[in-house]
């Protein structure tokens, strides 16, 4: 079932409940988790290099 009401509140009102977290593993018993962004639409992220992370 088709709901266009939702739909385009979603797209205008936008959001940001997507979150992006960073989080370290320094070993087995000890990790750190770090909060980056809250964006809309934060569907998928991809690390291009050491130093560039792309949100999509």
């Amino acid at each position: 079932m088709k709901r266009p009401l939702l739909a385009m509140l979603e797209t205008y009102a936008a959001l940001s409940l997507g979150g992006i977290v960073h989080v370290n593993m320094h070993n087995e018993s000890f990790v750190t988790l770090r909060a980056l962004a809250n964006i809309p639409y934060a569907n998928e992220i991809a690390l291009l290099n050491t130093s560039t992370l792309a949100v999509e």
